[in-house]
Protein backbone atom coordinates (compact mmCIF):
# COMPACT_ATOMS: atom_id res chain seq x y z
CA UNK A 1 0.00 0.00 0.00
CA UNK A 2 1.11 3.35 -0.94
CA UNK A 3 0.28 6.97 -1.67
CA UNK A 4 0.76 9.28 -4.42
CA UNK A 5 -0.03 12.61 -6.27
CA UNK A 6 -3.32 11.42 -8.65
CA UNK A 7 -2.70 12.27 -12.10
CA UNK A 8 -5.29 13.96 -15.01
CA UNK A 9 -5.15 9.69 -15.61
CA UNK A 10 -6.68 8.68 -12.77
CA UNK A 11 -9.63 11.61 -12.89
CA UNK A 12 -12.15 8.74 -13.81
CA UNK A 13 -11.35 6.65 -11.19
CA UNK A 14 -11.08 8.86 -8.61
CA UNK A 15 -15.09 10.20 -9.13
CA UNK A 16 -15.73 6.30 -9.09
CA UNK A 17 -14.58 5.53 -5.96
CA UNK A 18 -16.06 8.62 -4.56
CA UNK A 19 -19.01 7.98 -5.80
CA UNK A 20 -18.87 4.40 -4.17
CA UNK A 21 -17.81 5.92 -0.88
CA UNK A 22 -21.06 6.57 1.74
CA UNK A 23 -18.75 9.77 2.60
CA UNK A 24 -18.28 10.89 -0.40
CA UNK A 25 -19.11 14.82 -1.61
CA UNK A 26 -19.01 16.55 -4.22
CA UNK A 27 -16.24 18.68 -2.39
CA UNK A 28 -13.71 15.53 -3.06
CA UNK A 29 -14.72 15.37 -6.98
CA UNK A 30 -12.16 16.09 -9.43
CA UNK A 31 -14.36 18.74 -10.80
CA UNK A 32 -14.39 20.45 -7.60
CA UNK A 33 -10.66 20.88 -7.15
CA UNK A 34 -10.94 22.23 -10.96
CA UNK A 35 -12.71 25.10 -9.73
CA UNK A 36 -10.55 25.78 -6.55
CA UNK A 37 -7.56 25.95 -8.86
CA UNK A 38 -9.33 27.85 -11.28
CA UNK A 39 -9.11 30.79 -8.77
CA UNK A 40 -4.96 29.92 -8.36
CA UNK A 41 -5.40 28.50 -5.38
CA UNK A 42 -2.43 25.34 -5.08
CA UNK A 43 -4.16 21.70 -4.57
CA UNK A 44 -2.93 18.34 -4.41
CA UNK A 45 -4.93 15.08 -5.12
CA UNK A 46 -3.83 12.58 -2.74
CA UNK A 47 -4.26 8.54 -3.72
CA UNK A 48 -3.62 5.48 -1.50
CA UNK A 49 -3.62 2.09 -3.37
CA UNK A 50 -3.19 -1.39 -2.93
CA UNK A 51 -2.50 -3.27 -6.28
CA UNK A 52 -3.91 -0.13 -8.32
CA UNK A 53 -7.10 -0.60 -6.05
CA UNK A 54 -7.89 3.14 -4.33
CA UNK A 55 -8.55 2.67 -0.61
CA UNK A 56 -8.52 6.09 -0.21
CA UNK A 57 -8.11 9.98 -1.68
CA UNK A 58 -7.94 13.27 -0.03
CA UNK A 59 -8.42 16.49 -2.01
CA UNK A 60 -6.35 19.31 -0.36
CA UNK A 61 -5.84 23.17 -0.81
CA UNK A 62 -3.95 25.90 0.40
CA UNK A 63 -5.38 28.73 1.98
CA UNK A 64 -3.22 32.03 2.57
CA UNK A 65 -3.39 33.95 5.28
CA UNK A 66 -2.68 38.00 5.81
CA UNK A 67 0.16 37.47 7.92
CA UNK A 68 2.33 35.57 5.10
CA UNK A 69 1.34 31.67 6.04
CA UNK A 70 -0.61 29.27 5.41
CA UNK A 71 -2.79 26.28 6.28
CA UNK A 72 -3.90 23.47 4.12
CA UNK A 73 -7.64 21.97 4.38
CA UNK A 74 -9.41 19.15 3.19
CA UNK A 75 -13.04 20.41 2.53
CA UNK A 76 -15.46 17.03 3.52
CA UNK A 77 -12.28 14.50 3.45
CA UNK A 78 -10.53 12.58 3.41
CA UNK A 79 -12.57 9.45 2.06
CA UNK A 80 -11.48 6.04 3.46
CA UNK A 81 -12.88 3.29 4.40
CA UNK A 82 -11.82 3.60 8.39
CA UNK A 83 -8.59 1.48 8.03
CA UNK A 84 -5.80 2.59 9.97
CA UNK A 85 -2.99 2.49 7.60
CA UNK A 86 -4.98 4.49 4.50
CA UNK A 87 -5.86 6.93 7.37
CA UNK A 88 -1.67 6.91 8.46
CA UNK A 89 -0.70 6.90 4.62
CA UNK A 90 -2.71 9.83 4.16
CA UNK A 91 -2.44 11.88 7.02
CA UNK A 92 1.35 11.47 7.01
CA UNK A 93 1.86 13.22 3.42
CA UNK A 94 -0.59 15.73 3.92
CA UNK A 95 1.46 16.40 7.25
CA UNK A 96 4.29 16.64 4.97
CA UNK A 97 2.90 18.73 2.42
CA UNK A 98 2.04 20.96 5.44
CA UNK A 99 5.29 21.45 6.41
CA UNK A 100 7.18 22.08 3.58
CA UNK A 101 4.44 25.28 3.02
CA UNK A 102 5.14 26.18 6.32
CA UNK A 103 1.35 25.89 7.39
CA UNK A 104 0.38 26.57 10.58
CA UNK A 105 -2.18 24.00 10.89
CA UNK A 106 -4.08 21.51 8.40
CA UNK A 107 -7.92 21.44 8.26
CA UNK A 108 -10.49 18.65 7.78
CA UNK A 109 -13.86 18.04 8.00
CA UNK A 110 -15.08 14.92 6.77
CA UNK A 111 -18.37 13.93 5.56
CA UNK A 112 -18.96 11.15 8.81
CA UNK A 113 -22.10 11.32 11.39
CA UNK A 114 -21.01 11.99 15.15
CA UNK A 115 -22.02 8.81 16.39
CA UNK A 116 -20.22 6.32 13.92
CA UNK A 117 -16.60 6.54 16.43
CA UNK A 118 -14.97 8.23 13.44
CA UNK A 119 -13.10 11.69 15.59
CA UNK A 120 -11.04 8.42 17.70
CA UNK A 121 -9.01 7.66 14.16
CA UNK A 122 -8.60 11.87 14.52
CA UNK A 123 -7.55 12.49 18.02
CA UNK A 124 -5.22 9.47 18.16
CA UNK A 125 -3.39 11.14 15.18
CA UNK A 126 -2.80 14.05 17.53
CA UNK A 127 -6.25 16.00 15.52
CA UNK A 128 -8.18 18.30 17.92
CA UNK A 129 -11.67 19.72 17.62
CA UNK A 130 -11.86 23.33 15.49
CA UNK A 131 -12.69 26.14 16.96
CA UNK A 132 -14.43 27.09 13.74
CA UNK A 133 -16.53 25.41 11.07
CA UNK A 134 -15.99 25.76 7.65
CA UNK A 135 -18.83 23.35 5.98
CA UNK A 136 -22.24 23.71 7.72
CA UNK A 137 -22.20 20.53 10.30
CA UNK A 138 -25.65 20.52 10.88
CA UNK A 139 -27.98 19.24 7.67
CA UNK A 140 -31.36 17.98 6.77
CA UNK A 141 -31.09 15.11 3.85
CA UNK A 142 -34.32 14.67 2.18
CA UNK A 143 -35.13 11.03 0.58
CA UNK A 144 -36.49 11.28 -2.54
CA UNK A 145 -37.50 7.47 -3.16
CA UNK A 146 -41.17 8.65 -2.08
CA UNK A 147 -43.92 9.68 -4.35
CA UNK A 148 -44.79 12.95 -4.77
CA UNK A 149 -47.45 13.07 -2.46
CA UNK A 150 -45.54 11.25 0.51
CA UNK A 151 -42.85 14.53 0.02
CA UNK A 152 -45.77 16.93 -0.06
CA UNK A 153 -47.60 15.46 3.30
CA UNK A 154 -44.41 14.92 4.84
CA UNK A 155 -43.71 19.32 4.78
CA UNK A 156 -44.91 21.58 7.63
CA UNK A 157 -48.72 22.57 6.55
CA UNK A 158 -47.78 26.06 6.40
CA UNK A 159 -45.12 25.27 4.48
CA UNK A 160 -47.89 23.33 1.45
CA UNK A 161 -50.24 26.09 1.64
CA UNK A 162 -47.26 29.04 0.63
CA UNK A 163 -46.29 26.63 -2.54
CA UNK A 164 -49.86 26.64 -3.36
CA UNK A 165 -50.33 29.97 -2.61
CA UNK A 166 -46.88 30.90 -5.02
CA UNK A 167 -48.39 29.02 -7.83
CA UNK A 168 -52.17 30.93 -7.60
CA UNK A 169 -50.19 33.95 -7.65
CA UNK A 170 -48.60 32.84 -10.81
CA UNK A 171 -45.11 32.10 -9.53
CA UNK A 172 -43.27 30.77 -12.95
CA UNK A 173 -39.93 28.65 -12.21
CA UNK A 174 -36.92 27.77 -14.80
CA UNK A 175 -34.06 26.34 -13.78
CA UNK A 176 -31.03 27.34 -16.40
CA UNK A 177 -27.59 26.12 -15.97
CA UNK A 178 -26.03 29.05 -18.67
CA UNK A 179 -24.79 32.19 -17.77
CA UNK A 180 -28.86 33.57 -17.32
CA UNK A 181 -29.34 31.57 -14.19
CA UNK A 182 -25.99 33.35 -12.79
CA UNK A 183 -26.68 36.87 -13.96
CA UNK A 184 -30.20 36.28 -12.32
CA UNK A 185 -29.06 34.86 -8.73
CA UNK A 186 -26.02 37.75 -8.54
CA UNK A 187 -28.63 40.32 -9.11
CA UNK A 188 -30.49 38.83 -5.69
CA UNK A 189 -27.29 38.95 -4.39
CA UNK A 190 -26.59 42.28 -4.22
CA UNK A 191 -30.63 42.49 -3.04
CA UNK A 192 -29.85 40.44 -0.09
CA UNK A 193 -26.32 42.22 0.83
CA UNK A 194 -28.11 45.25 0.76
CA UNK A 195 -30.38 44.25 3.11
CA UNK A 196 -27.64 43.38 5.79
CA UNK A 197 -29.03 39.81 6.37
CA UNK A 198 -25.89 37.69 4.38
CA UNK A 199 -22.90 38.13 2.89
CA UNK A 200 -21.70 36.04 -0.26
CA UNK A 201 -18.40 35.17 -1.95
CA UNK A 202 -17.25 37.55 -4.69
CA UNK A 203 -19.19 37.53 -7.96
CA UNK A 204 -16.09 36.09 -9.35
CA UNK A 205 -17.19 33.04 -7.46
CA UNK A 206 -20.14 32.22 -8.76
CA UNK A 207 -19.09 32.73 -12.61
CA UNK A 208 -16.77 30.16 -11.96
CA UNK A 209 -18.93 27.69 -10.59
CA UNK A 210 -20.54 28.10 -13.50
CA UNK A 211 -17.71 28.02 -16.13
CA UNK A 212 -16.07 24.88 -14.82
CA UNK A 213 -18.85 22.71 -12.88
CA UNK A 214 -21.86 23.66 -15.68
CA UNK A 215 -19.93 22.33 -18.64
CA UNK A 216 -19.92 18.98 -16.49
CA UNK A 217 -24.00 19.40 -15.66
CA UNK A 218 -23.02 20.05 -12.18
CA UNK A 219 -24.13 23.34 -11.31
CA UNK A 220 -28.13 24.29 -12.29
CA UNK A 221 -29.58 27.44 -11.32
CA UNK A 222 -33.19 27.55 -10.18
CA UNK A 223 -35.33 31.17 -11.01
CA UNK A 224 -38.48 32.11 -9.84
CA UNK A 225 -40.37 34.55 -11.31
CA UNK A 226 -43.19 36.88 -12.02
CA UNK A 227 -43.86 38.56 -15.42
CA UNK A 228 -40.06 40.37 -16.26
CA UNK A 229 -39.05 40.08 -12.58
CA UNK A 230 -36.59 37.93 -10.81
CA UNK A 231 -38.01 36.66 -7.49
CA UNK A 232 -35.93 34.36 -5.88
CA UNK A 233 -33.19 32.25 -7.28
CA UNK A 234 -30.83 29.25 -6.29
CA UNK A 235 -28.11 27.39 -6.60
CA UNK A 236 -28.21 23.28 -6.99
CA UNK A 237 -24.90 21.59 -7.48
CA UNK A 238 -25.32 17.65 -8.33
CA UNK A 239 -22.95 14.68 -7.51
CA UNK A 240 -23.46 11.43 -7.87
CA UNK A 241 -27.25 10.82 -6.64
CA UNK A 242 -27.11 13.75 -4.27
CA UNK A 243 -28.46 17.40 -5.15
CA UNK A 244 -27.53 20.50 -2.81
CA UNK A 245 -29.02 23.29 -2.63
CA UNK A 246 -25.83 25.41 -2.02
CA UNK A 247 -26.51 29.12 -1.99
CA UNK A 248 -29.85 30.65 -2.42
CA UNK A 249 -31.09 34.43 -2.62
CA UNK A 250 -34.96 36.20 -2.97
CA UNK A 251 -35.27 39.91 -3.75
CA UNK A 252 -37.02 42.07 -0.98
CA UNK A 253 -40.25 42.59 -3.45
CA UNK A 254 -43.48 40.88 -3.69
CA UNK A 255 -42.41 38.75 -0.51
CA UNK A 256 -46.35 37.95 -0.05
CA UNK A 257 -45.98 35.71 -3.29
CA UNK A 258 -44.01 33.26 -1.32
CA UNK A 259 -41.83 32.37 -4.50
CA UNK A 260 -38.66 30.84 -2.15
CA UNK A 261 -41.00 28.17 -1.42
CA UNK A 262 -42.69 27.19 -5.23
CA UNK A 263 -38.70 27.42 -6.16
CA UNK A 264 -37.45 24.57 -3.20
CA UNK A 265 -40.32 22.26 -4.13
CA UNK A 266 -40.29 22.87 -8.45
CA UNK A 267 -36.20 22.02 -7.45
CA UNK A 268 -37.51 19.17 -5.20
CA UNK A 269 -39.10 17.74 -7.63
CA UNK A 270 -36.64 18.04 -10.49
CA UNK A 271 -34.07 16.42 -8.47
CA UNK A 272 -36.43 13.23 -8.30
CA UNK A 273 -37.34 13.19 -11.57
CA UNK A 274 -34.09 13.71 -12.60
CA UNK A 275 -33.10 10.45 -10.96
CA UNK A 276 -31.39 11.63 -8.03
CA UNK A 277 -32.05 9.99 -4.55
CA UNK A 278 -31.46 12.79 -1.64
CA UNK A 279 -31.90 16.36 -1.28
CA UNK A 280 -29.41 17.84 0.92
CA UNK A 281 -30.09 21.54 1.83
CA UNK A 282 -26.99 21.85 3.40
CA UNK A 283 -26.67 23.70 6.37
CA UNK A 284 -29.06 23.96 9.17
CA UNK A 285 -29.26 25.70 12.84
CA UNK A 286 -27.75 23.51 15.88
CA UNK A 287 -30.80 21.10 17.38
CA UNK A 288 -32.33 23.06 19.82
CA UNK A 289 -30.64 26.97 19.04
CA UNK A 290 -32.55 29.63 19.84
CA UNK A 291 -34.83 31.66 18.02
CA UNK A 292 -31.65 34.81 17.88
CA UNK A 293 -29.18 31.98 15.91
CA UNK A 294 -27.83 33.80 13.07
CA UNK A 295 -29.64 30.64 10.61
CA UNK A 296 -32.92 30.49 12.72
CA UNK A 297 -34.86 31.75 9.57
CA UNK A 298 -33.58 29.82 7.13
CA UNK A 299 -33.52 26.65 9.30
CA UNK A 300 -37.41 27.76 9.71
CA UNK A 301 -37.46 27.77 5.91
CA UNK A 302 -35.60 24.44 5.43
CA UNK A 303 -37.53 22.18 8.04
CA UNK A 304 -40.63 23.01 6.36
CA UNK A 305 -39.73 21.10 3.74
CA UNK A 306 -39.47 17.53 6.20
CA UNK A 307 -36.76 15.46 5.86
CA UNK A 308 -33.95 13.76 8.44
CA UNK A 309 -31.65 16.10 10.16
CA UNK A 310 -27.70 14.51 10.23
CA UNK A 311 -25.26 16.09 12.31
CA UNK A 312 -21.45 15.40 11.26
CA UNK A 313 -17.96 15.34 12.95
CA UNK A 314 -17.22 19.11 11.72
CA UNK A 315 -13.75 20.52 11.68
CA UNK A 316 -11.15 19.11 13.18
CA UNK A 317 -7.20 20.60 12.95
CA UNK A 318 -3.48 19.29 13.44
CA UNK A 319 -1.78 22.01 14.27
CA UNK A 320 2.05 22.39 13.24
CA UNK A 321 2.89 25.78 14.47
CA UNK A 322 1.20 26.41 17.78
CA UNK A 323 2.01 30.23 18.16
CA UNK A 324 1.11 30.95 14.99
CA UNK A 325 -2.28 28.97 15.43
CA UNK A 326 -2.49 31.21 19.16
CA UNK A 327 -2.16 34.33 16.55
CA UNK A 328 -4.41 32.74 14.04
CA UNK A 329 -7.26 32.30 16.22
CA UNK A 330 -7.19 35.73 18.19
CA UNK A 331 -6.92 37.32 15.01
CA UNK A 332 -10.01 35.43 13.40
CA UNK A 333 -11.96 36.27 16.15
CA UNK A 334 -11.31 39.65 15.42
CA UNK A 335 -12.01 39.16 11.85
CA UNK A 336 -10.56 40.13 8.85
CA UNK A 337 -7.78 37.60 8.43
CA UNK A 338 -8.24 35.39 5.78
CA UNK A 339 -7.76 36.85 2.29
Amino acid sequence: MNVRLATEQDKAKWDEFLLASRSGSFMQSWEWGELQASFGLPIWRLVVEDDSNFMGIAFVLLREVSFGRCWLYMPHGPVFNNDPKVWRLLNDKVREIGSEKKAIFLRCDPLLETDNGSDTLLTQSGWQKSEREVQPKHTLLLDLDKPEEDLLSAMHKKTRYNIRLAKKKGVEINLKSGEEGIDAFLKLTEDVEGRGSFRYHPKKYYQAMQEVLGPKDMLHCAVAKTGNEVLAAHLLVNFGEVVTYTHGASSSSKREMMAPHLLQWESIKWAKNNGYTKYDFFGVAENGSTSDHPWAGITRFKTGFGGKRVDYLGAYDLVLDSAFYAIFNVARRMKGVLR
